[in-house]
């Protein structure tokens, strides 16, 4: 009986081993799979973001020179892709497809046509990515642009790390069917194997982190670099177009008045997207400075400084909660925000703004609600988009960008900000701040 008993126990403990052993080693693949699944998507959509704004920081820049076939200037403009080490190069096509300018390293062949010149778009391959974006001045289609990024280091680094992955899972079930031992130092070699790996994934959750702190640091040195770089010029673009129409516009036909008011309108443009790159670069570089924020002031402060705008809106204002945060940067989401409502209500019958908020939990809900032009839910996404803009330049005035700010404003806070509107209807804006003040 005896030995029957013992033989019962060695097969038990061998069985709960090996089923200890399996259960682990399925738990760690699936752990290894699901978190190799969310660093590649995080990492896809890390570089879709930087490469669409970086795209449309050059494809606005390089529009004027493609507009007066400039090649020279143009040039310039995508030689400004050496600050980013992923591009390897890049071209500017003209409306019939044509090369305009190029863009490329050293030893990296520059593309001579694209197949693909319409919309725009971001294709990963196994090596590279290509992104598309076409050039817009005004409401004219002028062109595209196309930057190819190597990606093959950034996917040998994911494949590496899978494979050291895989490995470490390997030899952790190998170890685990080899070493039949008493069942407490098994569950102790399981428990450091475990104990190891958890600080593998934390090292790379904060390595991952980091880089992606530092791509944010990057695009927005890129973004205030270029914006400090096109100042001047598009200063100079504007005066000396001025300068011709002052002193030679009775001399010059009307097609050439009205080529140079173009010149004009596209200067003053290029220098209003100027500044609200650097405001939205500001918005994510100054440091936060978090005191206790009297909305309700704050916000009848900025109606007062619109009340020259909004002569004919009614503005009401609701009991709002006080919260923790910077000050200044929630006073520019209160002037982006109550600005977009005046600018939108403009033309609508009996046109009405109303402003509120009220605790949820741990944070301060705001709102600001119109019965302006609204929007379709459908380009929602869009909204806090850099430079996206659901009504064309002639419709309503401004840069695209306000919302973005906004978005990243609140973000900064720890908060949240969400839209919701319907065409003909109006539409509502809001945003979270925490009640207690996050640290810069």
């Amino acid at each position: 009986m005896s030995r029957d008993r013992d033989a019962e126990r060695r097969y038990f403990r061998r069985q709960v081993f090996l089923l200890s052993a399996l259960s682990g080693g399925a738990a760690l693949l699936v752990a290894v799979a699901g978190f190799a699944a969310i660093e590649y998507y995080l990492f896809r959509e890390s570089l879709r973001e930087k490469f669409f704004a970086i795209t449309a920081v050059i494809a606005d820049n390089s529009a004027p020179a493609l507009a007066f076939g400039d090649e020279r200037a143009a040039t310039e403009v995508l030689a400004s892709l050496r600050s980013v080490p992923e591009v390897t190069h890049a071209a500017l096509f003209g409306p019939q497809g044509r090369v305009f300018a190029r863009y490329g390293r050293q030893g990296a062949a520059s593309p001579q046509s694209d197949p693909r010149p319409s919309g725009e778009s971001v294709d990963f391959t196994l090596e590279a990515a290509e992104i598309r974006r076409p050039v817009r001045l005004g409401e004219d289609t002028l062109g595209h642009l196309l930057v190819v990024a190597d990606l093959r280091e950034l996917y040998s680094r994911l494949l590496w790390y899978g494979i050291a992955s895989l490995a470490l899972v390997s030899l952790a079930l190998g170890a685990g069917t080899l070493l039949l031992r008493p069942l407490r130092r098994r569950l102790t070699r399981a428990e450091e194997a475990l104990s190891e790996l958890t600080l593998t994934l934390e090292e790379r959750v904060k390595q991952r982190t980091e880089e992606l702190e530092r791509s944010n640091r990057e695009l927005e040195s890129f973004a205030y670099s270029v914006s400090h770089d096109l100042r001047a010029p598009a200063r100079a673009m504007a005066g000396f177009a001025a300068i011709l129409r002052q002193d030679y516009g009775s001399q010059l036909p009307e097609e050439v008045l009205r080529s140079i008011a173009r010149i004009e309108e596209g200067a003053v443009q290029m220098g209003r997207l100027i500044d609200a790159l650097l405001e939205l670069s500001r918005a994510g570089r100054s440091a936060l400075r978090p005191v206790r924020v009297p909305m309700g002031a704050l916000a009848a402060s900025v109606v007062r400084e619109l009340a020259a705008r909004a002569r004919d809106r009614e503005i009401a204002i609701g009991a709002l909660p006080d919260c923790q945060g910077d000050a200044i940067l929630l006073r520019q989401v209160w002037i982006n925000l109550i600005d977009n409502a005046v600018k939108f209500t403009r033309g609508t019958p009996s046109p009405r703004i109303e402003i509120g908020g009220e605790r949820r939990d741990r944070f301060a809900e705001y709102w600001v609600r119109d019965n302006g032009v609204g929007f379709d839910m459908r380009y929602a996404g869009k909204l806090f988009g850099v430079f996206e803009r659901l009504h064309r330049p002639g419709e309503f005035e401004g840069t695209g960008a306000g919302l973005a700010i906004v978005k990243r404003i609140i973000e900064r806070h720890g908060g949240t900000v969400s839209a919701e509107g319907a065409p003909g209807k109006g539409a509502t804006f809001r945003f979270t701040v925490p009640l207690r003040a996050k640290g810069p």
